[in-house]
């Protein structure tokens, strides 16, 4: 009989149970709350990233917009500005023909009437009325202010500047200029004659071993010396001092590098040997000298010597665009003339008379007296050279208490190597180029405009004979 196996109550149901149960470990963990959380925690840091990334995005794209806008407006008023310079170049060239045309005409009718008016009325009309929008706007406007009460004992206040122009020029008829004005921007000029000074390129024209009289020296060697004395003169002695320039050697330089020999050129036709010795020789590197005429005036900062510390002191006293007279000799118009050339070229004059004691750069005294017996010569339209080197030649024997020279043998005297009728073949009365300083402004935005007309011989007023001999645009 088989035998049968008891099973306890809930044997079965034991089993089951134990088949059912499952086994929590590692694996089940996954898949429980914690793991949820950390999914939630990686995906927002996506999204932040995401956000962040498309701000980063927006933001660059945003700025470089700008940037791109502040460049394009940048361009458009710097468009604006220039051509607002440009307005005020062909206004000048204006000014120009019609003074020249005035100034022709007075001439003729002070000639047909025989009359010496007195007065000097050969200053450019540019010179004289220079064009500045803003103060054009400020006579528009009338904001001069009201004048206040001063209290008695007191000093009325100054005027703002142009409130003096505004008031001067207030009764005037200004019907028109509301409409010109009609522009953003501004844009003034200011006219210079380049005829006033000394020519550096005149030195080109000069031989260094053409012979000289005795006791004299030649033309190359007399040119020089006047451009020191222009460099070296009594107002100039404390900036030459304090930027330690040696004179002599400066200009040696700047006769070596325009001269057309290629050797050291010293006093007396003595040669120091060759010009590589200054520019090679010691700055590696450097170009040799030129031996021609400077093409514009920032060449001469590439002559040895020449430094922007100083020079830019005295550089508005030299032009490389000059006038030379048909005998050869540079020429200055001394009624525009600074009265610091205007002495010089007195003094190298004097040094051809044999008939005048000797006058020296000290003898501040004398020398004013002769300026303005120069200046005061600069009488109407076009003033007569001849009166004026007359007037200064009664001047000199004035003041030297000289005796004139029988047959004024003495004016045939050389200078600066060429023989010639006196003081007359030296200056000028009209002026031939002009230099204008132009700006054009909108905004914060401004443009700079440099450049020199040639009138022509005589300076006429026809405009097809001009020539734009230097154009810069900053």
């Amino acid at each position: 009989m088989p035998s049968i196996s008891r099973k306890g109550p809930g044997t079965k149901d034991q089993g089951q149970r134990t088949k059912s149960k499952k086994v929590v470990g590692p694996r089940s963990m996954v898949h429980g709350p914690w793991s949820r959380s950390k999914e939630h925690g990686i995906a927002l840091m996506l999204v932040i990233s995401a956000i962040v990334m498309l701000t980063m995005i927006a933001v660059e794209f945003a700025y470089n917009a700008q940037i791109e806008y502040r460049m394009a407006i940048r361009q458009k008023e710097r468009l604006q500005a220039y051509y607002l310079a440009n307005s005020a170049y062909n206004l000048t060239r204006l000014e120009l023909k019609l003074g020249s045309q005035v100034q022709s005409r007075v001439a003729g009718a002070i000639s047909q009437s025989g009359i010496d008016i007195g007065i000097d009325l050969s200053s450019p009309l540019c010179q004289q009325f220079p064009i500045k929008t803003a103060l054009f706007r400020l006579l528009m406007t009338g904001e001069t202010g009201s004048e206040s009460p001063t209290v008695e004992g007191e000093e009325p206040p100054e005027p703002k500047p142009g409130e003096e122009v505004a008031a001067m020029m207030g009764g005037m008829s200004l019907s028109g200029l509301d409409e010109f004005l009609q522009f953003e921007g501004d844009f003034d000029s200011e006219c210079v004659d380049e005829s006033s000074k000394v020519d550096l390129n005149f030195i080109y024209s000069q031989n260094p071993l053409q012979p000289a009289a005795e006791g004299t020296e030649n033309g190359y060697d007399q040119y020089k010396r006047f451009i020191m004395g222009i460099i070296g003169g009594p107002g100039n002695e404390d900036l030459i001092k304090k930027a330690d320039v040696k004179v002599l050697e400066v200009v040696r330089n700047i006769a070596d590098w325009i001269d057309p020999n290629e050797v050291i050129n010293d006093f007396g036709g003595i040669e120091g040997g060759g010009e590589d010795n200054v520019y090679r020789n010691n700055a590696p590197g450097q170009m040799a000298a030129k031996n021609g005429k400077l093409s514009i005036p920032e060449d001469i900062f590439m002559v040895e010597g020449i430094k922007d510390g100083w020079w830019n002191e005295v550089s508005d006293l030299f032009t490389i665009y000059g006038i030379t007279s048909q005998q050869g000799k540079p020429q200055i118009n001394v009624c525009r003339a600074p009265n610091e050339v205007v002495k010089v070229l007195i003094l190298r004059y004097t040094e051809t008379r044999a008939d005048l004691p000797p006058l020296k750069s000290q003898d501040i005294e004398i020398l004013d007296q002769l300026v303005e017996a120069v200046k005061g010569g600069c009488t109407g339209a076009i003033p007569d050279k001849n009166k004026i080197a007359q007037d200064l030649d009664a001047k000199l024997l004035e003041v030297l208490k000289a005796s004139p020279a029988s047959g004024q043998a003495a004016q045939t005297a050389a200078g600066y190597g060429a023989s010639g009728a006196g003081f007359a073949d030296w200056i000028a009365t009209q002026s031939r180029f002009f230099r204008l300083n132009l700006i054009g402004q909108v905004r914060d935005t401004v443009v700079k405009l440099t450049t020199v007309i040639d009138l022509g011989q005589g300076g006429g007023s026809d405009t097809s004979k001009w020539k734009t001999v230097y154009w810069k645009v900053e």
